[in-house]
């Protein structure tokens, strides 16, 4: 049982989850975004803990409530907003492939960008194996500065955001719950190229993952 054959698939159903995202597909980035992180999750629990599935069956709500117990709450190698994507991402796809009504363009939101994030740090956990220390909030001034921050480099990776760049704060929500949680949505218009798109992604989940990490302030990258 090989962690980077589940880890291969989760990248390639992040990948038509991003495509289909930029086509309007949005029932489609949904499904494909869940398991995205489904198997970026088995991937994650096979890497770094001893359980295995019988006969390589994973529950999908084994493996969430396992995810939570070992890498988030046991042992905190992971944020906790991560904790509750995978729950997330099971409302939209049981939207998308089983109800009569289609996932809006706000909703595909959530599913566009929230894989990425997930995939990019736990690649970036089990490749430096940094265990997560429970950082406090800061002062809303520090708040703001990893904002700016985000930006900066924003701008420095992706020069056509510069002069389009808006910010959005809003509490963080689904199609079903909303929660008190803030979440910054950093607003810009993405690169016409999927590939592109992709990169930029990547680049700004990890810069994301450590501001969070560092000041408690989530930030996300969105289209604008």
């Amino acid at each position: 049982m090989d962690w980077r054959d589940y880890w291969a698939k989760a990248n390639e159903n992040l990948e038509m989850a991003l495509l289909a995202y930029e086509r309007k597909k949005n029932n489609v980035c949904a499904s494909r975004a869940y398991y995205a992180v489904f198997l970026a999750s088995i991937a994650a629990l096979i890497k770094l803990t001893d359980l295995r599935a019988t006969r390589n069956e994973w529950d999908h709500s084994f493996v969430q409530a396992e995810l939570n117990r070992r890498l988030i709450m046991r042992r905190k190698v992971l944020p906790s907003q991560i904790g509750r994507t995978p729950m997330e991402l099971l409302e939209l796809r049981h939207v998308a492939d089983y109800k009569p009504r289609s996932i809006s363009a706000s909703e595909a939101k959530t599913p566009a960008v929230w894989p990425g994030f997930f995939l990019h740090r736990s690649r970036k956990l089990w490749r430096k194996r940094v265990k997560r220390s429970t950082n406090p909030r800061r002062a809303p001034s520090a708040a703001r500065d990893a904002v700016s921050e985000y930006i900066a480099v924003l701008h420095e990776v992706y020069p056509p955001a510069r002069r389009a760049t808006s910010v959005v704060v809003r509490p963080r929500a689904t199609s079903v719950v909303v929660r008190p949680d803030r979440r910054v949505m950093v607003n810009v218009p993405l690169p016409s190229r999927a590939p592109d798109r992709i990169h930029l992604f990547a680049q700004m989940a990890e810069v994301g993952t450590r501001l969070l990490l560092e000041t408690g302030e989530f930030i996300i990258l969105s289209e604008g």
